[in-house]
């Protein structure tokens, strides 16, 4: 493995990790409770570093949202390409 395969899977793990966290904070504090600074706590990682990644907090959740939604759009073509019944598996 290249040393740019290593930094690109460690960036997303580290963007992943992101969003988990953003997910948490704002399920606890709503979004507009939540901080940047929280979200990097939960994080584990510098609030500049959420800043590498994200705009801002509004941009932090919409990306938040985005990915759940293509989560949940792979898991419903998983679901249909085994011809199961949607609602009973999601």
């Amino acid at each position: 493995m290249s040393v740019q395969e290593r930094h690109r899977r460690e960036r997303r793990a580290r963007g992943q990790a992101i969003l988990g966290a953003a997910a948490k904070v704002f399920a606890r504090h709503g979004l507009e409770g939540a901080t940047i600074e929280m979200v990097a706590r939960e994080a584990e990682v510098a609030v500049g570093t959420i800043y590498l990644y994200y705009s801002s907090r509004d941009d932090l959740y919409l990306n938040l949202i985005a990915d759940r939604a293509e989560q949940l759009r792979a898991r419903y073509v998983g679901i249909f390409a085994r011809r199961l019944e949607p609602l009973d598996e999601l």
